[in-house]
């Protein structure tokens, strides 16, 4: 191989690394776009580019269970429930997911815990669990995909 080739063939790859960085970094600005994660206490609205999110909390403090007692389905339905409402706003169909973040300091085992979202109920050792994502204030340790769907404006 003559040093014309070597230098050739440095070139080439080179360039092929340049290039898979710049690809890599833009995937991973789009990503961080269109990626949003929110905390919610109270009852808020937020709007993004095609969903409208509005949250209602009977109790005014989200997701908790303290002191709580086995009953069963029938009377867990008639507890106050936290319900989250999802609205596409634009135009295009779009898909969401539903997730659920456990936090750390929680004592009751999934299998032991169930939640029912458009009136199906689950346990919540059954729902798939996805990727944590660190949110900032929160001890949270594993995250459950409740549910999902895809939205026609």
């Amino acid at each position: 191989m003559t040093k014309e080739n070597k230098k050739m063939n440095k070139k080439q790859i080179a360039i092929i690394v340049v290039a898979i960085t710049l690809i890599i970094t833009i995937t991973a600005f789009t990503y961080a776009i269109w990626s949003r994660t929110h905390t919610q206490t109270g009852v808020n609205r937020n709007t993004y580019a095609c969903f409208e999110i509005a949250y209602e909390e009977t109790n005014g403090n989200g997701v908790t269970m303290e002191n709580g007692y086995p009953q069963t389905d029938e009377q867990g339905m008639q507890n106050d429930p936290y319900e989250v409402e999802i609205t596409n706003t634009c135009s295009t169909a779009a898909s969401y997911n539903v997730i659920l973040n456990k936090e750390g300091t929680s004592t009751l085992a999934d299998e032991y815990l169930k939640v029912a979202v458009d009136e199906e109920i689950q346990k919540l050792s059954d729902a798939q669990t996805v990727d944590t994502k660190t949110i900032e204030g929160f001890n949270n340790v594993e995250s459950k995909l409740l549910g999902g769907g895809y939205s026609r404006s």
